[in-house]
């Protein structure tokens, strides 16, 4: 992982695959997804990589991926304000 030394630090590694998916949007989107899941996988409380995910599932014949992370969305105790829009 270029010399970055990650350790067990969920937050520093959830940034760190979101960094990884914000570079790479518009270019290959299969691997800014598997980004995006394990940034949501260290810190299920990244709200702003929730939207893009379900539009590639639902844009990538997979509304079935969509539901599930829409469903494990509504089972996190702190849900996101209104700035988030998540696609229905």
């Amino acid at each position: 992982t270029f010399g970055i030394n990650t350790g067990t630090d969920n937050a520093l590694l959830s940034d760190y695959q979101y960094t990884l998916g914000i570079i790479n949007e518009g270019h290959n989107d299969a691997f800014v997804a598997k980004n995006y899941e394990s940034a949501i996988a260290y810190n299920p409380y990244l709200f702003k990589v929730y939207p893009w995910l379900i539009t590639y599932y639902n844009k990538s014949g997979q509304p079935d991926k969509a539901a599930a992370l829409r469903a494990s969305l509504k089972r996190l105790k702190i849900q996101p304000g209104p700035g988030i829009a998540i696609i229905n």
